[in-house]
């Protein structure tokens, strides 16, 4: 065996042994939060209790991207018999490609709780205006909210009306959710309970800038994708076109790629492709 096989092999080793430990420890914190006796809360780790307040979203799994990442490039080299450094590259695109979609995903998901957000804060504001009390408005917005929105209101809700503190529990819901939205959401939900005044005013100014946030969002992804579409049209041409070199001439495409030169120059154009690609995922998830 190689020293590269040696390397992807044990690194997929290490990935899957911390994916088993936070198994356990993602069940040991669900015995917890269920009341189990035979696990105690002191027993946990201490970045496990840090964790456990913010799963209220799905959580990114980046070690999702880098365990497919190894293993692809452990079965292109066994398996496929593809070249070192191929299989290699081809396994860092593989887990590019992976922590793209699961980015994508999450970006999408924020995207509808703030929207749920922001109709959220309409019924309160109207329901405000009516003469119902704070408590209430929120258990009417609880009723017409939808998931993920309703889980995070129905603990917040609850955890008020069993008397927890609501510095405590405004302060627990932005750590659940880190958005600036939910954030400001949360402070004039504790400023009002602390000193009192015009919710409703204040809930009303929440939600315009909670739409105005969406609203930018929405441009930067509807203009971000023309950008994409461009780019990726821009790197299938170029396979295209390696396409047709291989199929009128395999045999020098061939003896181009098995030398040492050919093989880094055609693994760095794949790479510097799909960092290109990175790169532009990136640039376009500006958030304000």
């Amino acid at each position: 065996m190689t020293s590269p096989a040696l390397w992807l092999t044990g690194l997929a080793g290490v990935c899957l042994i911390v994916v088993a430990f936070r198994r356990r420890a993602a069940y040991r914190t669900a015995l917890v939060q269920l009341g189990r006796d035979d696990v105690a809360v002191k027993d946990l780790p201490r970045e496990v209790e840090e964790i456990a307040p913010r799963s209220v979203l799905s959580p990114r799994r980046h070690w999702l991207s880098i365990l497919l990442s190894i293993l692809s490039g452990i079965a292109l080299y066994w398996f496929a018999d593809f070249p070192t450094v191929f299989a290699i590259t081809l396994g860092v695109i593989v887990g590019i490609g992976g922590f793209v979609i699961v980015e994508s995903f999450r970006e999408r998901q924020l995207l509808r709780l703030e929207r749920q957000l922001a109709d959220t804060v309409d019924l309160l504001v109207a329901s405000l205006r009516a003469g119902a009390g704070i408590l209430d408005a929120l258990e009417n917005a609880v009723r017409e909210s939808k998931k993920p929105l309703r889980r995070i209101l129905e603990e917040t809700l609850a955890r008020l009306r069993y008397g927890d503190s609501p510095h405590r529990v405004f302060s627990e819901l932005t750590e659940s959710v880190s958005l600036e939205s939910v954030r400001l959401f949360s402070l004039s939900l504790a400023v009002h309970w602390e000193v009192g005044g015009s919710l409703a005013s204040s809930l009303s100014s929440v939600g315009r800038f909670i739409r105005d946030r969406v609203e930018v969002q929405r441009n930067v992804s509807t203009q971000g994708a023309q950008v994409r579409a461009s780019v990726i049209g821009v790197t299938l041409v170029a396979y295209f076109l390696t396409i047709i070199v291989w199929r009128s001439r395999p045999d020098a495409m061939a003896a181009f790629l098995t030398t040492t030169v050919g093989a880094w120059l055609a693994a760095m154009a794949l790479l510097f492709q799909a960092l290109g690609l990175f790169w532009m995922f990136r640039l376009s998830r500006i958030r304000y």
